[in-house]
């Protein structure tokens, strides 16, 4: 996951560089890419908080030892991203990632609800996700308000898990996107400020800035699919 992501956030910070006419060494063009990478290295931090929690677990033969381990050991990666001095997105995204362990905790039971408890769920979490909304808008300037920005994309995706629950959502189409969201979530970014960069001009940027984005939702599942292609094959040969 992490190469396709870095192989595109070079190409663009190489790109916006040609197009400034600026001039960078090796070190400042990583160093670039990494920066944007920001949620990448976060992600990469929490699956090795999730492989440490999953042993755990699994030795003491507890489940929730897992959720502990990840909780705590996100607590204590807020500390250091605040002693730091990191951007808050850092550690307000983490409770995302907890939201989403929760989530698959109780996959099963979710399912399980009758249409009157989504349609319950869908109601509750809209609401919240407004509440949030405003909050944030109000409280831009509080150092905490990025946590309230997390907390309404929470509710938004609790919001739109029991609207796909409800109305039975789901096609080849769906599926096919589904085995690579994580690839499009890491790579849309990078491909959008590439084109960006190819397209960008003052006197006609809403035209090209809406053309960008058209190709990105194009060109996203595409370099995906290409990705899970090669990668996909390379593992089954490795496995064979």
């Amino acid at each position: 996951m992490f190469i396709p992501a870095f192989l595109v956030c070079l190409l663009s910070v190489v790109i916006s560089n040609i197009k400034s006419l600026s001039v960078l060494g090796f070190a400042q063009i990583i160093k670039e890419t990494m920066l944007m990478q920001w949620f990448v290295l976060a992600i990469m931090l929490e699956y090795l908080l999730f492989f440490v929690g999953w042993l755990l677990s699994y030795k003491i033969k507890k489940k929730y030892i897992e959720f502990i381990t990840v909780f705590v050991g996100n607590i204590g990666l807020t500390v250091y991203f605040i002693l730091v001095g990191a951007n808050p997105r850092w550690y307000s995204g983490l409770m995302v990632f907890l939201a989403g362990m929760l989530v698959a905790g109780f996959e099963q039971r979710i399912l399980s609800l009758k249409k009157k408890q989504h349609i319950a769920g869908g109601i509750v979490s809209i609401l919240a996700f407004g509440v949030m909304g405003i909050l944030f808008n109000m409280l831009k300037a509080a150092f905490w308000s990025t946590i309230l920005k997390s907390l309404a994309g929470i509710f938004l995706a609790m919001f739109f898990v029991s609207a796909v629950l409800l109305f039975k959502v789901g096609n080849k189409a769906a599926n096919w996107v589904g085995e690579r969201s994580l690839y499009i979530y890491l790579c849309h970014l990078g491909i959008l400020q590439i084109i960006g960069a190819l397209l960008w001009d003052n006197s006609i940027i809403n035209t090209r800035w809406y053309i960008a984005i058209w190709i990105m939702i194009v060109g996203t599942p595409l370099y995906a699919a290409i990705m899970h292609w090669i990668f996909g094959t390379l593992l089954s040969r490795k496995k064979s």
